[in-house]
């Protein structure tokens, strides 16, 4: 066989291609040259916890709201705004807004570069407010009585007209105005006991200008406060009226009573009621105090 014979046969032998697999440790340090990849999730997570923390807080406000407008417009009863809505579900979203708000403030600074704790602290604000209003709310009904009826005279306490009673009688669950027999479902206290107690300052007022002076300073009083009036009564010297709060809109009733004293003045009485809820949290001594309080001034 000749030499070309030979070159021709090299010749046609096919190339070798030769694939080299990267082995398990190549691969390995292919992720240990890009950490950025690690670094992205966490960036991903820190944010998605900080959109959830600043939800949930945006949220407890809101829902307040909600609550508190459908009851005052009706929507559903105060047992179901002001009970469930206000304490139950604002409760646990407080709790919720409170861990998210730290997980997220946490990764805030553990996630380089640091970013999202305004965002953060922000968050933790809102549910901090909130729980501290709760707090507050909760101390307050700790101290007082829980009684909703109050006068300035437990033993003549003033008696309203048909006019509020028929007012009240439309309301499911309506508080009765039989100031005798009520007592403090925490204590079993008789209401009159409790206020004397609780509030001494609550009394009646004496002035000695007549008694018709008083009503029209009593009456211009009532209509600075807006307040709904209910009853107008020049000659018995009563004036009935309706206090609404803004938020849930409870109705409290309030009597004004004017009696003319021996010395020629006048006796000044007045009684607030709330229609319901067994504790008015101090509201309708308040009311009567600023009121008396503004009396006495004139």
């Amino acid at each position: 066989m000749s030499n070309e014979d030979n070159g021709s046969g090299n010749g046609n032998k096919k190339p070798v291609i030769e694939i080299i697999e990267p082995n398990k440790t190549e691969r390995k340090s292919d992720i240990i040259q890009h950490p950025h990849v690690t670094d992205n999730k966490r960036q991903r997570l820190r944010r998605l916890v900080l959109k959830i923390a600043l939800l949930i807080a945006l949220l407890i406000p809101l829902t307040f709201v909600i609550g508190a407008f459908g009851t005052k417009f009706g929507i559903w009863g105060y047992k179901f705004g002001f009970g469930f809505i206000t304490f139950t579900a604002i409760k646990y979203l407080i709790y919720a807004g409170l861990f998210a708000g730290v997980a997220g403030l946490a990764l805030a600074f553990v996630v380089q570069p640091r970013r999202g704790v305004f965002t953060a602290i922000l968050a933790l604000i809102i549910p901090l407010l909130a729980m501290y209003k709760g707090l507050s709310i909760k101390n307050t009904a700790s101290r007082l009585p829980v009684i909703h009826d109050i006068t300035t005279d437990t033993e003549d306490p003033p008696v309203f007209t048909s006019a509020i009673v028929e007012r009240r009688n439309k309301v499911d669950g309506v508080n009765t105005l039989d100031y005798f027999e009520k007592k403090d479902v925490r204590e079993n206290t008789l209401v009159s006991v409790l206020q004397s107690k609780h509030y001494p300052k609550i009394n009646t007022v004496n002035r000695s200008e007549k008694p018709d002076v008083i009503f029209g300073e009593a009456l211009a009083l009532v209509r600075d406060k807006n307040w709904k009036i209910v009853t107008e009564d020049s000659d018995k010297r009563i004036i009935e009226a309706v206090d609404s709060s803004f938020w849930f809109g409870f109705k409290d009733d309030v009597i004004i009573r004017i009696r003319p004293s021996i010395n020629g003045g006048s006796i000044i009485d007045m009684r607030s009621v709330s229609r319901v809820g067994q504790s008015d949290l101090g509201a309708n001594a308040a009311r009567i105090k600023k009121l008396m309080t503004g009396l006495e001034e004139r």
